[in-house]
């Protein structure tokens, strides 16, 4: 986005009105039915497997905080290079991958995607680059741009789609994700108990 502006465009209403712009386009770009397709994936699946590595780390991480909120199964898969391979030993037909990956195919995109073929598991890419030899492997691809190609991106679109997922999810499952939350609360309290007991006592 850097690219776009000249120096006297740079503020904050200029940067976010480009954002915007983008995530405008996303609602168009992004196919319904690979959405909710995507949503029933997840929620059926016995695990997720999430693909983020390098700049794509936060956003893998944001995905599988929540879904583990839900008590959906999850692996965030963070390493690269061969070092994948060890983490991907135990896959079930029954898993689901969900990649994150902008700009240009990456290595560790290749391998992942190759080792789930293998498995049939299904994929999930959530990308801005539809390439050819890479989605005809995906059951699923969410494609929108995030700004020129080349130029600095903000994560706001991809996040915008990871977020829509979960509240997607959270909708599915209904009582099943408010008994995850109702739950994490009671192990707070108790916690919070126990924390407050050993500090008396002391």
């Amino acid at each position: 986005l850097i690219k776009d502006f000249d120096n006297s465009e740079i503020n904050y209403r200029s940067i976010t009105e480009m954002e915007i712009h983008y995530l405008q386009k996303s609602i168009t770009a992004i196919d319904d039915s690979k959405f909710l397709g995507t949503v029933d994936l997840i929620c059926g699946a016995k695990k997720v497997h999430i693909l983020g590595t390098g700049p794509n780390e936060m956003l893998g991480l944001h995905l599988a905080f929540r879904l583990r909120r839900f008590r959906v199964d999850v692996q965030h898969h963070r390493v690269g290079d061969m070092r994948i391979l060890e983490e991907l030993l135990n896959l079930d037909e029954n898993d689901l991958a969900i990649a994150y990956n902008f700009y240009r195919t990456a290595d560790d995109l290749k391998v992942f995607i190759n080792v789930m073929k293998r498995n049939k598991v299904p994929v999930v890419l959530i990308t801005d680059i539809m390439t050819p030899i890479i989605i005809k492997d995906c059951d699923y691809v969410l494609c929108a741009e995030r700004g020129p190609h080349g130029a600095f991106h903000s994560p706001l679109v991809p996040m915008a789609i990871t977020n829509a997922l979960l509240v997607g999810v959270a909708h599915q499952l209904d009582k099943k994700a408010l008994e995850a939350l109702d739950l994490l609360e009671t192990y707070r309290q108790d916690y919070y108990y126990n924390a407050r007991s050993e500090t008396s006592e002391a």
